[in-house]
């Protein structure tokens, strides 16, 4: 009886140190993750060499002001699953690398056709493809990147008109991913609750695989932003959190978590010292990555803020929001002097215009604006005191989830929930 009575007490101990480790390891994950001391050095001496390149800088126009009234839809693709509903996402691949083994290598053609998605994918690329050849002339050497609601990304060579690669990264909607500028790296969110880092060959010799799948974050993953450093991204999760996370080791280095309300977008400032999140109450929550914690939420908006972008010079912040405004914001005064109204010409109709999202060009001197309604605005900022609608840009029958300007090449990219990547171009006269 002695020793069944023990072991009945040994087992209720058992049990009882059971339920408190596991009280202790959720109280863990729950915990807030700070940044290490090391890295916010690394941090603030990589802003002061970009604070001083800057000011040496000369911003070059995306194109002449002339010119960009004179935008016209050149290439319409349907490059994600008719049976899904939506892109949320468009960039054009810059790695140097890609562009050498696309663009350079004869054996591109059958080194970089990876496909992930199956038959019904490649039946879908197939028709994109003939699609834009059916357009006519090549579009320059631009690789568009695109993420829809069929969980797939797709890499797609727009000069030879043809599917690169798709990969099929999530079950659910991926609404984003990121590019690492050198490294073979790709990163996705997704509304399954993970983030997947994927990566390829140095020469772009294979498709991307999985390396990673992170999971830490408990919520949908509704953006992501790369930093300045490069070789780190942050993340935002309808968990309330943000985290801080390694490209190269697929590591949680830092985990914000109990902010004050969800961020639906995220974006570092280009000296990488500021970080700033698009609350779903309208603010903009201003970070410090120094003392990492929040430093300031700028009011204004009166619904989510679905977008965010800094300007290329650092002190001006354009922020895009459901309740169908954009606000210019100073930084210097944390303070917005400017309110772009995208709902001005539709008084009399009943449904509003939401902008979904805005974006500045790499000089800061114009800004895109998409919205509900399928209307992207291009506005011209080279007065830095005052921004004016220069287009107005129709084609897309479903709203326009987000824009991508294209340098050096006259383009702006842009993706829909009609289910196509839309290509804009002016003319080559201009």
């Amino acid at each position: 009886m002695q020793l069944g009575s023990s072991c009945s007490s040994s087992s209720s101990l058992c049990c009882s140190c059971s339920v408190l480790l596991l009280l202790v390891l959720t109280a863990q994950t729950r915990t807030s993750v700070r940044i290490s001391e090391e890295l916010v050095e690394e941090m603030q001496s990589l802003a002061r060499q970009l604070l001083g390149q800057r000011k040496k800088r000369k911003p070059v126009g995306f194109v002449p002001a002339a010119a960009a009234a004179k935008f016209a839809c050149s290439l319409s693709l349907p490059l994600h699953s008719a049976a899904a509903r939506g892109v949320f996402k468009v960039a054009a691949d810059t790695n140097p690398a890609r562009h050498a083994a696309v663009f350079e290598s004869s054996s591109s053609s059958s080194s970089s056709g990876g496909e992930k998605g199956g038959d019904g994918a490649a039946a879908e690329g197939s028709a994109a493809a003939a699609a834009a050849a059916a357009a006519g002339e090549g579009e320059g050497k631009v690789i568009s990147v695109s993420s829809g609601a069929d969980g797939a990304v797709v890499f797609f060579n727009l000069l030879q008109q043809k599917q690169i690669e798709k990969i099929q990264a999530h079950a659910k909607a991926c609404k984003t991913f990121l590019l690492h500028p050198t490294e073979p790296l790709l990163v996705t969110g997704s509304d399954d609750k993970t983030v997947k880092i994927w990566r390829g060959s140095s020469d772009f010799s294979s498709s991307y695989s999985l390396g990673v799948t992170l999971r830490r974050q408990r919520g949908e993953i509704g953006g992501l932003a790369l930093h300045p450093l490069n070789n780190y991204f942050a993340a935002v999760s309808s968990d309330r959190t943000w985290a801080f996370i390694s490209f190269q080791e697929g590591r949680y280095l830092g985990v914000y978590r109990d902010l004050a309300c969800q961020y639906a977008s995220l974006a570092f400032h280009p000296d990488g010292m500021i970080m700033g999140g698009g609350g779903v109450d309208g603010s903009v929550y201003i970070w410090d990555m120094k003392g990492q914690q929040q430093r300031a939420a700028l009011q204004g908006h009166t619904e989510r803020i679905n977008k965010l972008t800094f300007s290329e010079n650092g002190y001006y912040l354009a922020t895009a929001s459901a309740d169908g405004t954009v606000r210019l914001w100073d930084l210097r005064k944390s303070a917005s002097f400017q309110t772009l109204d995208l709902n001005e010409d539709k008084e009399k109709e009943k449904e509003k215009e939401r902008v979904m999202s805005a974006v500045f060009d790499n000089s800061g001197l114009y800004l895109a604006a998409c919205t509900s309604s399928g209307v992207v605005k291009l506005y011209n900022f080279e007065s830095r005191a005052h921004a004016t609608a220069v287009a107005t840009l129709r084609g897309h029958t479903d709203a326009v989830m987000d824009c991508a300007f294209v340098e050096g090449e006259k383009m702006l990219l842009t993706a829909s929930m009609d289910k196509t990547v839309k290509v804009w171009k002016v003319g080559e006269d201009n």
